[in-house]
């Protein structure tokens, strides 16, 4: 049996985390399969800095790189990371008892990429974002103010050095490695980037537990959360954080702004998750209702279910977790076309796909879907929950994992 070694940052926090946990859970049924991130490592000497376990070294090396990188980009709009530092080293992925290391997101100093071009196994590369292909950014930015615009001297020679060194490392990897993405639009976006990509990246999507994640009783997922049954709820994950640009959570709130003075009434409830304060909220002239951070994957079940519509308008989104939970609980999905959620939502059959990037588009197919009969509903959640086991089953993506593996393990001759 071929013993896969999943190497990440954590399990726990984010989706590409989440994403990690999954494979290796829908692997571990056919192939032995297990996970490695720093916090499995720390021991005794350790302390929690921001829901994550560090070591005071592993810190130090974040602290430190985050330094450098604002130096280098200080007017980036997303995450930077370099991985000049690392927890792991080559030596130790390579003495673990594992066939193939597979790397998950292995920022915040995991793994550095010199020590990711000296790994002799087999290396198996899931991009969670566009991280491997652009220059430290994990997304492009998307605001009119580039990253690279108002910058002084200094940061443009530590730049400059960095790109050397990313450049050096990089190419090595690409050309010793193999990688997956999970969306066809992140494949194409990598290979348009990095040339060098061209024929060395499959897609394959990242799992949903379709018996966990399903289609729950109405009245019993609306009473869960106290929410009205006389109102169609439409349901968003409204990130307050930095990546709220990312997430388009501006043009949520316009095109909602948009539909409600079109209609003259508000005759929907607009449902929020991701982390604020529950309760009723009013923003941009818009009234919410915050169910908070919702940890359980069951509850998560529940929340979709009561939901007519979940709402998913990212700039940018490597793949669209969100959007893959909610049509296997049977609950179309609102997203822009040329993205990642693009694989999910099929047009017209498990929701529709708006013009990027207008909230007018948005606001159109909000007000589209909303006005759907009872029967036209029924028949779109049957598309959802079908096309959600089909193609991101855990059945359907381990299979397509093992696949991989199985190819690299005769291709070295192992």
């Amino acid at each position: 049996m071929i013993k896969i070694k999943h190497i990440s940052f954590s399990v726990k926090k984010g989706g590409a985390a989440i994403a990690c946990l999954r494979i290796n859970r829908c692997l571990k049924k056919i192939a032995n399969s297990s996970c490695l991130t720093p916090s499995m490592l720390t021991g005794k000497v350790s302390f929690l800095f921001s829901g994550e376990c560090y070591s005071f070294l592993h810190f130090s090396m974040v602290v430190l790189e985050r330094l450098f990188a604002k130096l280098c980009y200080p007017n980036a709009d997303n995450k930077v990371s370099l991985n000049v530092f690392g927890f792991f080293s080559a030596g130790f992925l390579d003495r673990t008892d594992s066939n193939i290391i597979h790397l998950h997101w292995v920022n915040n100093c995991t793994v550095s990429l010199k020590q990711v071009s000296s790994i002799t196994k087999p290396v198996l590369v899931s991009m969670h974002d566009e991280w491997w292909y652009l220059d430290g950014r994990h997304y492009r930015d998307v605001t009119s103010l580039g990253c690279h615009e108002s910058e002084g001297f200094f940061s443009r020679v530590c730049r400059k050095l960095y790109l050397g060194y990313r450049i050096k490392y990089i190419q090595k990897i690409i050309n010793e490695s193999y990688f997956t993405a999970p969306s066809s639009w992140l494949k194409k976006q990598a290979e348009e980037h990095n040339p060098n990509l061209k024929g060395r990246v499959v897609v394959v999507p990242n799992p949903v537990d379709v018996d966990v994640f399903l289609r729950r009783c109405f009245s019993e997922s609306r009473n869960f959360f106290h929410l009205p049954m006389d109102k169609k709820v439409v349901l968003f994950g409204a990130h307050k954080s930095g990546g709220s640009l990312i997430k388009g959570r501006d043009l949520a709130f316009s095109a909602i702004n948009s539909l409600i003075e079109k209609s003259g009434n508000q005759d929907f409830l607009v449902v929020t998750f991701g982390g604020g304060k529950p309760g009723s909220y009013v923003a941009n002239n818009i009234s919410f209702f915050e169910v908070g951070f919702v940890a359980n994957p069951l509850h998560m079940s529940f929340l979709y279910s009561a939901a007519n519509v979940t709402l998913v308008p990212s700039r940018l989104e490597a793949f669209g977790q969100v959007a893959v939970e909610s049509i296997a609980c049977g609950t179309p999905v609102i997203a822009f076309k040329n993205t990642g959620v693009e694989d999910i939502v099929i047009d017209g059959e498990t929701g529709f796909l708006a013009q990027p990037f207008f909230y007018e588009s948005l606001a159109h197919q909000l007000e589209k879907i909303l006005g759907l009969s009872e029967s036209d509903c029924a028949d779109l959640a049957r598309k959802c929950r079908s096309t959600a086991v089909d193609r991101f089953s855990e059945a359907a993506v381990s299979k397509a994992f093992l696949n991989i593996y199985e190819s690299l393990h005769v291709e070295v001759g192992a």
